[in-house]
């Protein structure tokens, strides 16, 4: 019988400094030895519980390897209790999961203690959306700077930090500032973005379990788009215990509605930050998709010459150089949409909707190919065809009636050819 591989999370140890406490354990996956560590502010780190933060970042690796989950920590067994249900939505959704066993002790239950919230805080929209809109019952602002900072220079990173600290503190909000390397060491098990990008932040959130209990995880899109993703209002409450919960917050609105909402708050227009890129230490490219769609939601509200951190203004020419691909053009059909709710009018309105017509343009002609091969290989087609035939025909002729030539129709085998060439007479 063969032994089970196991991820093995030791006992982590505590490093205590003038004001953050910076915890770190060896952990091995499946053979291969790693380290994972978390730095939080000292009045926040958990004396309890810190191996919740490292049980949960070491699950996917774990389901990955299809290795046994040990801790070597007590553990809430709440935590363990989601854990079991979030399997068996990771498995559904990434078949390359595998669900694993998990062998720790049990912590006794959480005792009473007055809540503390905090929200994520990365100076974009989603984020000062939240900051502004849940601030009365806020205790402060969480900013991780591992979630989006890997490789950057020093220089953009006091940047970054001096904008948020600014912003936090016009909002009387107090800022913690917390770093880890769960990205790094879950590479290359996990998937940043639809496995990890919010479990990351949960499990520094428990580690900071004396000072947090609760964590708003605010969205990055609506329950009009939803589908598997690593912030989800299905998954994210699973990555929270009876010591800190984590709350969804932010789905019952698109992030055109948030971004052109503030709008009206110009500390958030002071200090917005939307650019992952951040090509050669820039605060904000102007030139990502991520940085175009935030000039043009301010530009249709005519915000965007009152947000110093985006240049302003924005021309047609840079909206069409704009490249989509599954995930971002949904937020622009959502900003479509928005502007002909409120009937606006602008001039980059056409320009967005050719950008979406070209992307759905590409995605069709590349289903096209997949299905044509797969009706020209097949021996008479019918293999192929009999499944998938009104899919085929429906997605071919309205995107392609002009492209299937007499001769492609010709090769088309059997009733689907027969269709096609009724239609085009």
């Amino acid at each position: 019988m063969n032994a089970v591989e196991e991820v093995v999370c030791r006992v982590p140890s505590r490093f205590d400094g003038d004001d953050q406490v910076r915890f770190e354990a060896p952990i091995d996956i499946a053979g291969e030895p790693r380290r994972l560590w978390f730095q939080v502010p000292g009045e926040l780190a958990s004396r309890e519980s810190p191996g919740d933060g490292f049980l949960l970042a070491s699950l996917v690796p774990a389901m990955a390897t299809a290795s046994r989950l040990v801790s070597e920590t007590p553990v809430s067994p709440s935590l363990v209790e989601n854990i079991h249900r979030l399997q068996q939505i990771y498995t559904c959704w990434f078949p390359t999961l595998r669900p694993v066993e998990i062998v720790a002790e049990h912590l006794p239950p959480a005792a009473d203690r007055p809540e503390s919230t905090f929200a994520l805080f990365s100076g974009g929209v989603d984020s000062f959306h939240t900051a502004i809109t849940e601030a009365p019952r806020l205790t402060g602002l969480l900013y991780i700077r591992a979630m989006d900072m890997l490789e950057q220079d020093q220089a953009l990173i006091d940047s970054v930090i001096g904008h948020l600290s600014s912003a936090a503190a016009e909002l009387s909000l107090p800022l913690a500032l917390a770093d880890t390397n769960v990205r790094q060491f879950s590479e290359p098990w996990a998937d940043w973005a639809t496995q990890y990008h919010l479990m990351a932040p949960a499990a520094v959130a428990h580690v900071a379990s004396d000072g947090i209990t609760l964590l708003l995880a605010t969205a990055d899109r609506s329950y009009r788009n939803l589908y598997p993703w690593g912030g989800h209002p299905l998954t994210s409450p699973l990555f929270g215990s009876d010591r800190v919960a984590i709350e969804p917050i932010g789905w019952g609105s698109r992030r055109i509605d948030r971004a052109t909402a503030l709008g009206d708050h110009q500390v958030a227009l002071d200090h917005l930050r939307v650019c992952w890129r951040n090509p050669n230490g820039e605060f904000n490219c102007n030139r990502c998709e991520k940085c175009i769609r935030t000039r043009i939601a301010l530009a249709l509200v005519g915000a965007l010459d009152r947000c110093p951190t985006l240049q302003s203004p924005i021309g047609v020419d840079e909206v069409l150089r704009t490249e989509l691909n599954e995930v971002t053009v949904d937020h622009w059909r959502d900003a479509l949409a928005f502007a002909a709710e409120r009937s606006i009018e602008h001039e980059l309105i056409p320009a967005m909707r050719r950008c979406v017509d070209a992307y759905e343009s590409s995605s069709a002609k590349s289903r096209l190919t997949v299905d044509l091969n797969g009706l020209l290989e097949a021996e008479d087609g019918h293999e192929f065809l009999l499944p998938n035939r009104e899919r085929i025909f429906d997605t071919m002729w309205a995107h392609h009636a002009r492209w299937l030539t007499g001769q492609t129709l010709r090769r088309l085998p059997g009733r689907l050819g027969a269709r096609f060439r009724r239609r085009r007479r």
